[in-house]
């Protein structure tokens, strides 16, 4: 049987824009592109179904979906930490066993 796929949570951070909302942005480790998404209303950690905006084929994210999970705040793009892939990979790992 076949593993249905499950969409990759992805460590993310609010950025305030400069017409005063909210982003949830990350540096990508595969096209490092910074990925911004806009931040639904609610206070969430995680948010469902953005779709990827990695236009690298080898991503493993090209053509598909994640989700973000919320992990701090920064004062700019230019402040995003940068997350391997590796360390993507563990997260899901982590999360996974729970």
């Amino acid at each position: 049987m076949k593993a249905a796929y499950r969409e990759d949570l992805i460590p993310a951070y609010r950025v305030k824009r400069d017409d005063g909302g909210m982003s949830l942005m990350f540096r990508c480790p595969h096209c490092r592109a910074v990925h911004c998404h806009g931040e639904p209303d609610g206070e969430r950690s995680v948010v469902t179904g953005r779709g990827a905006g990695c236009h690298d084929p080898l991503s493993p994210w090209f053509g598909r979906g994640y989700r973000l999970m919320i992990v701090g705040a920064v004062r700019s793009s230019k402040q995003l930490p940068s997350n391997g892939a590796a360390d993507i990979v563990a997260l899901n790992e982590a999360m996974a066993d729970r």
